[in-house]
């Protein structure tokens, strides 16, 4: 495989609850997953808050994320973006009436 993805081509994982994760790499990368994000409306991460090793950096294209991050909730629209240590609890899920799409880095420290 060369370095380009095509649209089509995208490695993708479905979700349960309207999440997809699409990978923009062409093979996977140690350390980091650089994803294309997408959340139905009403849809989100888990009904519960999750944490992990790791650092999220997030820019959203379209539609309204919510980033619920230990104790505080985040509101974030088209052209907003958030980073935050992935040990916090957090949960995300789309507080609008049309579909999100974000551009997720996740760099997993050892």
């Amino acid at each position: 495989q060369g370095p380009v993805v095509r649209a089509n081509m995208r490695p993708r994982i479905e979700l349960e609850g309207g999440v997809s994760w699409s990978r923009l790499t062409s093979t996977p990368q140690e350390g980091v997953e650089f994803l294309l994000i997408q959340y139905d409306v009403g849809a989100s991460s888990g009904t519960k808050m999750s944490h992990h090793q790791g650092r999220e950096f997030t820019f959203v294209l379209d539609g309204e994320l919510l980033l619920e991050l230990g104790f505080d909730k985040y509101l974030l629209e088209a052209g907003d973006s958030f980073i935050f240590e992935s040990t916090t609890p957090h949960r995300l899920s789309n507080a609008g009436s049309v579909p999100m799409r974000a551009i997720t880095m996740i760099f997993n420290q050892s």
